[in-house]
C-alpha cells in the first residue's frame, strides 16, 4: 500500500500536493497545455481579428456588439471545456499515481473517455446549486421599490433585510460549494453521475468543510502568486511600450498560457487528494486497498 494512502493532515496533504507535482511536472504540465492550446489559439485569432483592439471607440463597440457577444460566449464556453478536460485527467493521474499505478499523458485522457460530458456538467451544476441561495436576495430585491411605498420606515428595515439575507446566503453558497469540492474525483474516479457525484461529494465532506475551505484559500493563495509572476508583468510591459499594437496582446496572451498551464493543476492535485483522505478517514479505503492487493496477490 502506498505510504501516503492515510489520513494526512493539512500540512501533509500540501506537501503531497507539491511532491507530487514536482515530481510529475511534464505530466501535469502536458496535461494542461493539450486543452488550453485551442483556448490560446482562439485568443490569438480574436486579437488577430481585431475583435477588441485598443483605443476602440464605445459607439462602434456598440456596433459590434452581436459579433462580440457570440464570440465571448464560444471562447468562454471553449475555455469552460478546456479546464473541464484538464481537470478530469489531471485527477484521473492523481488517482493512479495516489495508489501507486504509472500512468502518463495519454493515458489520463483516454482514462476520461465517456466521462468529459459529465465532469464538465458536474462542474457546472456545482456552481448552480452553490448560487441558489442568492435567489432569496435577489427576490427580496426585486421587491424592495414596492415595499418602499409602503413607507420610508418599512423600506428602511426591509432594505436591512436583504442585506442580512445576503451576507446568509453567501455564507450558505460558500459552504455549499465547500461540500461538493470533490464532485469531479467522484465522477473521474469512481464513474459516478453527475447527481451521484454532488451526493457523494457532500457526504465525503461532511464535518471537514473548514479543511476545504483552507486547502481552496492556500492553493488559491499559491496560484495567484505564480499567475502574477507571469501575466502582471506581460500586462505592465505591454501597456507601458506598444498598447496598440498585436503584438503585445499575443505576448500577454502567451503569458497567460503559461501561467494556466502551470496553475491549473495544482487545485485539481489537492482537491484528488482530498477525495481519498476523506474515503481514507470515513471509509477505511487505506484497508481496503490493502485487502484487494492481498487477494490479488493469493490468487497469482
Amino acid at each position: 500500500m502506498p505510504e501516503s494512502l492515510r489520513p494526512l493532515s493539512l500540512s501533509e496533504l500540501l506537501d503531497r500536493a507539491i511532491q507530487l507535482y514536482r515530481k510529475h511536472f511534464g505530466l501535469f504540465v502536458g496535461i494542461a497545455a493539450i486543452p488550453f492550446v485551442a483556448v490560446t489559439a482562439l485568443q490569438v485569432l480574436e486579437a488577430t481579428l481585431g475583435l477588441t483592439k485598443p483605443g476602440t471607440t464605445p459607439a462602434a463597440l456598440l456596433a459590434e456588439w452581436p459579433r462580440i457577444l457570440v464570440s465571448l460566449a464560444v471562447l468562454e464556453c471553449v475555455v469552460f471545456l478546456a479546464v473541464a478536460y484538464s481537470m478530469g485527467a489531471t485527477v484521473w493521474a492523481v488517482g493512479h499515481l495516489q495508489l501507486g499505478e504509472a500512468t502518463g499523458i495519454g493515458r489520463s485522457f483516454r482514462g476520461l473517455k465517456g466521462r468529459v460530458a459529465r465532469v464538465a456538467l458536474t462542474m457546472l451544476a456545482e456552481i448552480v446549486v452553490a448560487m441558489l441561495p442568492m435567489l432569496a436576495v435577489f427576490v427580496l430585491a426585486v421587491l424592495l421599490p414596492a415595499v418602499a411605498i409602503a413607507g420610508r420606515v418599512v423600506g428602511v428595515i426591509w432594505g436591512l433585510l436583504v442585506v442580512a439575507v445576503a451576507i446568509a446566503a453567501i455564507v450558505a453558497a460558500v459552504w455549499i460549494w465547500l461540500r461538493l469540492a470533490v464532485a469531479v474525483p467522484a465522477v473521474v474516479l469512481e464513474d459516478l453521475g453527475v447527481f451521484a457525484a454532488l451526493r457523494r461529494s457532500a457526504a465525503l465532506a461532511k464535518g471537514y468543510v473548514g479543511r476545504v475551505f483552507l486547502v481552496y484559500l492556500l492553493t488559491f493563495a499559491l496560484e495567484l502568486g505564480m499567475e502574477g509572476l507571469f501575466a502582471v508583468p506581460a500586462l505592465i510591459i505591454g501597456g507601458l511600450r506598444h498598447p496598440a499594437t498585436g503584438v503585445w496582446q499575443v505576448w500577454g496572451l502567451a503569458m497567460g498560457f503559461l501561467a494556466n498551464v502551470l496553475v491549473m493543476p495544482i487545485l485539481a492535485i489537492c482537491l484528488s487528494l482530498l477525495f481519498y483522505d476523506f474515503k481514507v478517514r470515513k471509509e477505511a479505503f487505506d484497508i481496503e486497498v490493502l485487502l484487494r492487493r492481498d487477494a490479488a496477490n493469493a490468487q497469482a
